[in-house]
């Protein structure tokens, strides 16, 4: 785990905007699979509730994101057939935590630190289960995690929204500010 972690480190400077490399499907899948041997491994020594909850307490952020999308996506139109609704789970869109994020944050350099200072807390959050050993501990902070993740996401949505009517009613100001002699021309 230290030269995974090692590398996903060595990596991160390399990635930092503007990005010269990117970690990409590859990269991605190879450091799921190290985290979820490795968590295998772990449970094999300990408890297994708190191996299981540790690297999806550190994983916080992207899991709970992609399971709260799903459920969105689900929701959403529920006018659809659940074969159709099911279907939409699986597309792409763009209401991940980090686009809702980039639409209300002013640069994409504090999207980028908000992420990983938060999923720098879930990981503190994961050490502490680990090693307490607690699986009570562990479900308190699966619950405070999942509600972390859905005020950041609803934060954000008012805060995108805030941003369009302000950005609406500044052009509405900007066109009755026109003068009558410019209206002509």
């Amino acid at each position: 785990m230290s030269a995974t972690a090692g590398s996903c480190l060595g990596f991160l400077r390399h990635n930092w905007e503007p990005a010269q490399i990117y970690l990409g499907d590859s990269g991605s899948l190879t450091l799921g699979f190290l985290l979820a041997v490795m968590s295998l491994r772990a449970s094999m020594k300990g408890a297994a509730t708190v191996a299981i909850l540790t690297p999806v307490l550190a994983l916080g952020l992207p899991v709970i994101d992609t399971l709260l999308v799903m459920v969105v996506r689900f929701v959403e139109k529920p006018e659809g057939s659940v074969l159709r609704r099911f279907e939409r789970m699986f597309q792409a869109d763009r209401k991940h935590i980090h686009h809702l994020l980039s639409r209300a944050a002013p640069a994409r350099k504090h999207v980028v630190l908000v992420i990983y200072c938060v999923s720098a807390l879930f990981c503190v959050m994961a050490l502490a289960v680990a090693i307490s050993r607690s699986a009570v501990l562990g479900l308190a902070l699966a619950i405070v995690e999942m509600v972390v993740v859905f005020l950041m996401r609803n934060l954000a949505i008012l805060q995108s929204a805030r941003a369009i009517s302000t950005k609406r009613g500044s052009v509405r100001q900007n066109v009755l500010s026109v003068p009558r002699h410019a209206e002509r021309n």
